[in-house]
């Protein structure tokens, strides 16, 4: 029978690494969700505004159009 006795302190080690790293990546992935969330809320606010700005555009046109008839 073949076994293998391993280190605790190794194991211990080895997941500490893992962790850190997964910690790390999971960091990194908090910071991208939180960038592409603020760039997707300044779009949806730009829509809004430029939807504002068209309404009152076209308000107006129809004035003209009723002042001119």
């Amino acid at each position: 029978m073949n076994c293998e006795v391993c280190n605790m302190e190794d194991i211990k080690k080895e997941k500490n690494n893992h962790i850190k790293e997964n910690s790390k990546l999971l960091e990194e992935l908090s910071v991208k969700t939180k960038d592409a969330y603020n760039d997707g809320k300044k779009i949806y606010d730009k829509i809004n505004e430029n939807m504002e700005n068209l309404n009152l555009k076209i308000q107006k046109i129809f004035t003209n159009i009723r002042n001119i008839y």
